[in-house]
């Protein structure tokens, strides 16, 4: 292979000095630094939705969706959390 006359170097005759390491500290202590933009953490409301009656069940015992637009097709769930 001919490089068109230039002579490059082999990368392993080229002299290296070792890298510098800069040392990382094991554990930062984030409880100690501070930043103006936050304000202190608050407990997040809990939210607990309570319908107002019970889910529907067809004749399996299913919860099943009695909305008008449902009867052709009448999805079923698996869990109340799922039915709305």
């Amino acid at each position: 292979m001919d490089a068109g006359g230039l002579n490059y170097p082999s990368p392993a005759s080229e002299v290296t000095e070792p890298l510098a390491v800069k040392s990382i500290p094991n554990e930062v202590n984030m409880e100690n630094q501070s930043s103006p933009t936050l304000s202190p953490r608050r407990p997040r409301p809990t939210v607990a939705v309570k319908r107002n009656r019970e889910p529907p069940r067809n004749s399996d015992g299913q919860i099943c969706c009695d909305h008008p637009d449902c009867k052709d097709s009448s999805p079923v769930f698996r869990r109340p959390c799922e039915w709305k």
